[in-house]
């Protein structure tokens, strides 16, 4: 069972951080006028797909099997993985809280794009929202990766 649990544990974070290089890439697309309004509103469906087919579940993924290989550590656990598992939980936070809904509302704003009745306003607020959120859980994932792999410890 541990075995399995690392394994479902290392797939989310494959899952998690593979789908962060579309999220850059596509996340420069936008409704500056060099790409036409059809080519905005498919890289945000294709973040969209990625979001709801690897980031979600992957984040999901490690947090669950990271929770349940906790359970199995004796005890005392280390205080690093308070810390790290902390760390994971608010990453699946901001990401399905925060980042998924920014990820609808500017796939909404794309089609609008392409509709002819596109709110730049709207579009800079989701996408400022978006960048600093996920930048937020790329520093996070940095984090909770150095915990686990120094695993300090701390009194």
């Amino acid at each position: 069972m541990p075995h399995l649990l690392k394994l479902l544990h290392l797939l989310g974070l494959a899952l998690f951080l593979g789908s962060i290089p579309t999220h850059i890439v596509l996340g420069q697309i936008g409704p500056d006028g060099a790409i036409p309004a059809m080519g905005v509103v498919f890289s945000r469906k294709v973040m969209l797909i990625v979001t709801l087919a690897a980031t979600v579940p992957g984040l999901v993924l490690l947090t669950v099997t990271g929770l349940l290989r906790r359970r199995i550590l004796p005890r005392p656990r280390p205080v690093w993985l308070r810390f790290h598992l902390a760390v994971g939980i608010a990453a699946l936070l901001i990401g399905t809280a925060v980042i998924t809904p920014q990820i609808l509302q500017l796939m909404t704003q794309a089609e609008a794009l392409a509709a002819g009745s596109f709110d730049p306003s709207a579009w800079k607020r989701a996408k400022l929202v978006e960048d600093i959120a996920g930048s937020l859980n790329v520093g996070l994932a940095l984090l909770a990766m150095a915990l686990a792999c120094f695993r300090p410890t701390w009194k």
